[in-house]
C-alpha cells in the first residue's frame, strides 16, 4: 500500500483535530471573521482527509481483487496438469480427464479456457479466448 496516502491521511485527520481544539478552546474570543476562517480550514482538511481515506480504500479494493485473481490461480495451478499439448483436470487418483484447457491462456493468462474444434479444420483446436490454434491429435478429449 501507498505509505504516502497513509501519512496524507493521518495527517489531515490530525490537522482537523488541532483546529477543532483551538476553536473548542477559544471560547468567544476568537473573532467572528477568525472563527469563521478556522471552521473554513478545518472543512478543508476533512475534505483533504476524506479524499485521502477513498484513495486508500480503493487501492484496498485492487489489492483484494489481484489477491482473488492469484488465488484462483493457485487453485486453477492445482486442479490442472499438462499432457501433450493442452492442460487437463486432474482426478482424485491423479490422472487427467475431460476436454482439453488452452495452454497460452493457462501459462500466460492464468485462465482456464477449453479449446474447441476449428470450424474450418476438424483436425484442429483453437481456442475461443487468444485464438491459438493446435492439433485435435496432440490434444485429445480424455
Amino acid at each position: 500500500m501507498d505509505i504516502t496516502l497513509i501519512t496524507s491521511a493521518l495527517s489531515g485527520i490530525k490537522s482537523a483535530t488541532d483546529i477543532a481544539k483551538i476553536i473548542k478552546e477559544a471560547d468567544f474570543s476568537l473573532e467572528k471573521a477568525e472563527l469563521k476562517f478556522k471552521i473554513a480550514d478545518l472543512m478543508d482538511k476533512l475534505i483533504e482527509t476524506k479524499a485521502a481515506i477513498f484513495d486508500i480504500q480503493e487501492l484496498l479494493l485492487n489489492k483484494d481483487a489481484q489477491i482473488k485473481k492469484l488465488e484462483d490461480h493457485m487453485s486453477m495451478r492445482d486442479k490442472l496438469r499438462r499432457h501433450l499439448d493442452a492442460y487437463y483436470e486432474v482426478n482424485s487418483d491423479g490422472s487427467v480427464a475431460g476436454p482439453p484447457f488452452c495452454t497460452r491462456c493457462f501459462e500466460v493468462d492464468r485462465t482456464g479456457v477449453h479449446l474447441l474444434r476449428s470450424a474450418k479444420d476438424k483436425n484442429l483446436l483453437q481456442c475461443p479466448q487468444c485464438n491459438t490454434v493446435l492439433s485435435a491429435n496432440r490434444c485429445p478429449s480424455l
